[in-house]
């Protein structure tokens, strides 16, 4: 009976994750930051070398897009009443970020931008799948999400040809995600609950997607892909407009939590930072 309870403890832990994935994903980002942070140390020893490559690699995509996958494998089927994450694209989504780190230890720096690639569609596949599979419409400002991932894919390729198209600003994609994943829950957790009942109201109606997404949203939207065809200072002006005009009409940050509390107070001020 103890060795068939211990072979049941991993396909349980596998089983758990695949329903809760941002406890492994979450760890994994944590993990990588620290990594990614203590390499900086060796330039006590060695005040030569200089590992900004490996640490960008470990806090963008082990760090930030851990958080991210982690984020959409857990939320997307709950919010979209589908099924829950499979092992497989989970597994996928962690072998991606180790292929990353073979080809940091071989050399094969400039090959990292199809990491940036093979995350992106790992998460658009895993969206699409849920998103027409679903029971219900996820919030109308995950559509910022879906963007990022596709133009992170899209600088990703921009950077392995060398396209001269696009003007990358590496800091939209994680941006947009960002404005998709606030524009739902900074209003909830400041308790804005208004604007919160009012989206659900949109979102939750037995309607196509794009008929339950505010005009204003779409207008986000074209202006985020026209930004990229335009010059650094203009499609910066451009983001600066944009992300205050979300902050003041999405989260109405202009407003003082409603509900008073120390993560509140946090979440307020670094959204207005």
């Amino acid at each position: 009976m103890l060795i068939r309870r211990e072979y049941l403890v991993m396909p349980n832990l596998i089983q758990k994750t695949a329903k809760d994935p941002f406890r492994f994903f979450f760890p994994l980002g944590i993990a990588s930051l620290l990594f990614g942070i203590l390499l900086w140390a060796w330039l006590l020893v060695d005040p030569d070398s200089y590992p900004l490559v490996a640490h960008r690699y470990l806090v963008i995509n082990g760090f930030m897009y851990s958080f991210i996958g982690g984020f959409l494998f857990t939320a997307v089927p709950r919010f979209s009443g589908a099924d829950a994450m499979e092992v497989g694209e989970g597994l996928a989504y962690f072998l991606v970020f180790v292929l990353g780190l073979l080809f940091l230890y071989l050399g094969k720096e400039e090959k990292l931008p199809l990491i940036s690639i093979l995350q992106s569609t790992v998460l658009l596949i895993f969206i699409f799948k849920r998103i027409f599979k679903r029971k219900q419409n996820p919030p109308y400002t995950f559509v910022f999400i879906f963007l990022g991932l596709l133009i992170n894919a899209f600088f990703g390729l921009a950077t392995l040809n060398e396209w001269s198209l696009f003007s990358p600003n590496q800091f939209l994609p994680i941006a947009l995600i960002i404005l998709g994943v606030g524009g739902r829950l900074i209003p909830g957790i400041l308790g804005h609950v208004e604007i919160v009942k009012f989206q659900r109201q949109a979102y939750e109606k037995q309607l196509p997607l794009y008929r339950v997404v505010p005009l204003k949203v779409y207008f986000l939207i074209l202006g985020f892909i026209a930004s990229l065809f335009l010059g650094t200072s203009l499609a910066s002006l451009i983001h600066t407009v944009f992300v205050v005009f979300w902050g003041l009409y999405f989260c109405q940050l202009y407003k003082l939590p409603k509900i008073r509390s120390a993560l509140t107070w946090c979440l307020w001020c670094s959204s207005w930072l």
